[in-house]
């Protein structure tokens, strides 16, 4: 593919034709490739919006580009697609973040503010930036339009402050259970009672209350293990607790267990829990029984 007059002249208004601006040498490339690889779909924000023109099948065959006429062709196929001309400049204002070139062009074309801050997002997104990412998203008239794919990536990479931000902030609809999930394991590591009382409006409830025992258990959070015994539970979720509690013989799911079991009444449970187990033997909790003459 050859530029013609008019886009040659464009092309070099943009980008640069001396081989030392090139930014793409290969460790930027590798670099590239490698945060490809760490999406949850193998895919950067930039393919999934290049794949939005009609004939891109295979957009990380297209970017990184490793020279000069990979460059032009990306180009022409921007420059030549059925897309307007506002998400042409934001494909152009996204390849010149590379090239350190964006502000500047931002700047001439006079590109809206909410669309820079969107793909700065994405950009941030793409590069594993997660901060700088979400201070875009939460800017003013931004209005991410892959919040699944954006929550998805937070989640995967334990951003779990991050993901409750864009939530409360963005309010993309958490109309799949997926997404439910993602939200109520997110927010079950800031605030314990909040995910259980969300969790209660969810689809499948149960399942989200399994996975939320454990993801309090497995991160060894105490002061939510107190809560636990003491929430008001439904016969499901105390048969679902118990088979968690009993499913490991490790400190804080014994304590939490037998904690419960004298909570709810069940003496006799508790103190065959704590005879039957060396660690509970010596607890305080079992001692304390021992002292009231209940064994």
């Amino acid at each position: 593919m050859e530029l013609d007059e008019t886009q040659f002249e464009k092309f070099i208004g943009l980008f640069s034709i001396r081989p030392e601006d090139f930014p793409y040498n290969q460790d930027v490339r590798l670099n590239i490739k490698s945060l490809r690889q760490n999406q949850i779909d193998k895919q950067l924000f930039f393919d999934v919006l290049f794949s939005f023109i009609d004939i891109i099948k295979e957009p990380e065959a297209y970017y990184p580009p490793s020279s000069m006429n990979d460059l032009k062709n990306l180009f022409l196929i921007i420059d030549s697609s059925n897309i307007d001309e506002l998400k042409q400049q934001c494909f152009y204002y996204y390849l010149l973040k590379d090239w350190g070139k964006s502000e500047t062009y931002a700047n001439q074309i006079l590109l809206p503010f909410n669309f820079r801050q969107l793909i700065d997002g994405y950009y941030a997104l793409d590069h594993l930036n997660f901060e700088e990412a979400l201070d875009h998203f939460l800017q003013p008239d931004v209005l991410p339009n892959f919040p699944d794919k954006i929550l998805e990536t937070f989640y995967r990479h334990d951003k779990f402050f991050q993901m409750i931000r864009f939530v409360q902030f963005v309010n993309p609809p958490l109309d799949t259970f997926r997404k439910q999930e993602c939200y109520t394991l997110a927010l079950a590591r800031h605030s314990f009672l909040s995910a259980f009382n969300f969790m209660k409006k969810c689809m499948q409830p149960l399942v989200l209350w399994e996975g939320l025992l454990h993801v309090v258990l497995d991160s060894n959070d105490k002061d939510s293990c107190k809560l636990i015994v003491s929430l008001p539970l439904t016969e499901e979720e105390v048969d679902i607790m118990v088979s968690v509690l009993s499913s490991k013989k490790e400190p804080l799911y014994l304590d939490t267990l037998l904690a419960f079991l004298i909570q709810s009444g069940r003496i006799h449970e508790a103190c065959q829990l704590a005879s039957s187990n060396l660690y509970l033997d010596k607890s305080p909790i079992f001692a304390a029984l021992q002292r009231l003459g209940v064994s």
